[in-house]
């Protein structure tokens, strides 16, 4: 019935803004030449799913059930039409559909597009939903099957408030067919849900010094230890203070409150009229020694870490995990906080 109403009224949109639906019968014949049995077919522009119906069709004719040898994957650029397939789809049997009764997502299309992109040296970093990183069925034997090459390279999870029309948080994948031989049996993971700068109620970033510190880390998991000694350099001459970093701390700490202390005296000490400007003088020279104590905080976060170079896996941030551990032990979960624990809580 579906097919029938399809076949009447497609042909009213099959010329609009370069859309069109490839007509059955051509359909059938590139189905019934490919002869797919098992394995994943990929339709990039969808329409309605006559491409996996008819795969649907010859897999069942074959004596075989499709949904347990195929995995059907289509994107389609009109919202309309991919409606429309998720419903022929569902009238055929065909979509992939979880415990809660949820049809399936294309999470897995967009993290294999990247990596069938890649060439021989190849990277590349994109952002997924959290739910990506141990999701189940399908998912999990295609990310199984991406852990096995040794191609993933770090797993970084970021908190609430990062996007500006989402509140939920993410996490940021990195491949890399260049891994180096070293590097092939494991993974980085880096969770970064608790480090951040706030900018206001409903958005959250990563200060420049935030995320060279992030990187860094990667740095270090690379061997790259000449970088993470350039960024020590970067902090000692933008503190102009060639002293270790948790005493320009100190020092900067006591100077922020011998200054205000200062500005208190001299407001109340000047003239009516001419306390605002001493206020907003005094607010001025507390910007300056706040950015550099900012400053100082991120250097002593980094070197309280990592010292002069030397990676080491920090309970609560980052771990490093190997193939065996990930798949074996942790049921090919890509999700950083099953791996770096929780910091130690200080009294």
């Amino acid at each position: 019935i579906y097919e029938y109403f399809l076949n009447k009224f497609a042909k009213n949109v099959a010329q609009d803004d370069g859309v069109f639906f490839t007509p059955k019968s051509l359909v059938k014949m590139i189905v019934n030449v490919l002869e797919p049995a098992h394995g994943v077919l990929l339709d990039p522009a969808c329409g309605s799913g006559g491409m996996f119906v008819q795969t649907g069709d010859f897999v069942n004719h074959a004596g075989m059930i499709a949904n347990n040898t195929m995995t059907f994957y289509g994107q389609e650029k009109v919202e309309y039409n991919a409606k429309l397939c998720l419903m022929n789809m569902a009238v055929h049997g065909l979509p992939g559909v979880n415990k809660a009764k949820e049809i399936g997502n294309a999470n897995y299309l967009w993290v294999s597009y990247f990596y069938s992109y890649l060439n021989e040296h190849g990277r590349a970093g994109f952002v997924m939903a959290s739910s990506a990183t141990d999701s189940q069925g399908k998912d999990k034997d295609i990310r199984e099957k991406l852990i096995q090459t040794g191609h993933v390279d770090v797993m970084m999870s970021v908190g609430n408030n990062f996007f500006y029309t989402k509140s939920l948080p993410c996490s940021l994948w990195f491949l890399d067919k260049g891994k180096p031989e070293h590097l092939l049996d494991t993974v980085l993971f880096i969770d970064a849900r608790n480090y951040y700068t706030v900018v206001d109620r409903t958005q959250n970033e990563w200060s420049d010094w935030q995320l060279k510190n992030l990187n860094a880390i990667v740095w270090l998991y690379r061997g790259e230890v000449d970088k993470y000694k350039v960024l020590l350099a970067e902090y000692h001459a933008e503190l102009a203070d060639d002293r270790p970093f948790a005493e320009i701390q100190a020092a900067l700490e006591q100077n922020v409150q011998a200054k205000r202390e200062e500005a208190k005296a001299a407001v109340e000490a000047a003239p009516r009229k001419e306390r605002k400007a001493t206020q907003e003088k005094f607010d001025k020279e507390l910007e300056v020694l706040n950015e550099k104590l900012t400053v100082a905080k991120e250097a002593v976060w980094l070197t309280e870490k990592f010292g002069e170079g030397v990676y080491q896996d920090i309970p609560g941030l980052c771990k490093v995990a190997s193939r065996d551990t990930i798949l074996n032990e942790k049921g090919a979960s890509l999700t950083p906080g099953a791996y770096v624990g929780v910091a130690p809580v200080e009294d």
